[in-house]
């Protein structure tokens, strides 16, 4: 039995797993799936899931923003440390990939392959990394596929499909109506984690206005092409001097002048390049918690989303809408 484990710190997307599962059933492949903040508010879940770590072979920990946004991750690091479990941790910032390096037990040739399939993503690189983790830790004879490359951003619909972005704004219809941006994280896209995007579409669109929503990557990065979110700004939603769009939906967290140049978590940012699009830019708040939950909590937002959601987006100027 090769068993691994999927864990995300300030992400919930085990479900990304869900293809390499369907598509290796006839191999003797356990996948483990859990995130970081349903294991800060449950300390029995956080237990068990901790003596799980030693008896498997292979784990893959996606962070984003830092990983003290796991209140155990030193618990979790110690685990990993005093076992045979070799963990590869990939993070939008590079110094934070680098630091957790010696997690990863095989040689920088491995280290390279798995860290380029988890870091492009999408179910044909997932699929790739349990191939892997089968053909090193089973012994299975088995060919690792190569990468497969992903549009890193671009304009998607619903209805219309995904299209480049130099497309997408030559066919702006310039009919009289608004035209509001949404952007979203290319990762949603990748692993077909769509809903609530397609919901805020509809809800723009019903209201009048033309929508253009863009998924992308908040930074660039050269392993998988990405020109991150700055460049996607200057290049190709400014025209000669003015905006093709009137006002930005933006739904992902954080400080994005920051998260647009990776570093060390303490670095500042001069450059607000949301002000050169010169149009509002609303922060559409994003919550991680199970929807059920949430509705029943007292509390309402949780300590992490008010910090990813309001706080830090406030940095830049975003305003937060809300209806009393």
């Amino acid at each position: 039995m090769v068993r691994i484990a999927f864990f995300g710190i300030g992400v919930k997307d085990g479900h990304v797993m869900d293809h390499a599962r369907s598509m290796l059933q006839d191999y003797d492949l356990s996948i483990t799936v859990a995130d970081s903040m349903a294991l800060d508010e449950n300390l029995d879940r956080l237990a068990d899931f901790l003596q799980i770590v030693p008896t498997l072979d292979f784990m893959v920990i996606h962070v984003h923003g830092d990983v003290s946004y796991f209140r155990h991750f030193d618990e979790l690091r110690k685990v990993l440390e005093s076992s045979k479990c070799s963990a590869l941790l990939v993070c939008g910032e590079f110094e934070t990939t680098a630091k957790y390096r010696y997690l990863f037990r095989q040689d920088d040739a491995e280290y390279s392959i798995v860290r380029r399939f988890q870091e492009v993503g999408g179910d044909d690189n997932q699929y790739a990394t349990a191939v892997w983790a089968l053909k090193t830790f089973g012994g299975y004879d088995l060919e690792v596929p190569e990468a497969v490359m992903p549009m890193t951003e671009g304009y998607y619909h619903p209805d219309r499909g995904t299209k480049p972005l130099d497309e997408a704004v030559a066919s702006i219809s310039n009919d009289g109506r608004p035209v509001i941006a949404v952007f979203f994280h290319q990762r949603y896209w990748l692993v077909h984690n769509m809903k609530a995007i397609d919901r805020l579409i509809r809800e723009i669109e019903d209201r009048g206005a033309e929508v253009f929503p863009i998924f992308t990557v908040s930074h660039e990065n050269p392993v998988i092409g990405s020109m991150g979110l700055r460049r996607i700004i200057d290049n190709h939603l400014i025209k000669n001097g003015r905006s093709v769009i009137d006002c930005v939906v933006n739904t992902m967290g954080f400080s994005q002048t920051l998260v647009a140049n990776p570093g060390c978590g303490e670095q500042m940012s001069e450059d607000n390049f949301f002000e050169r699009l010169d149009v509002p830019v609303l922060q559409a708040i994003t919550l991680f918690d199970d929807p059920k939950e949430w509705l029943e909590s007292e509390l309402g937002m949780n300590a992490a989303d008010i910090a990813m959601g309001i706080v830090n987006p406030d940095t830049t100027g975003r305003s937060t809408p809300y209806r009393s």
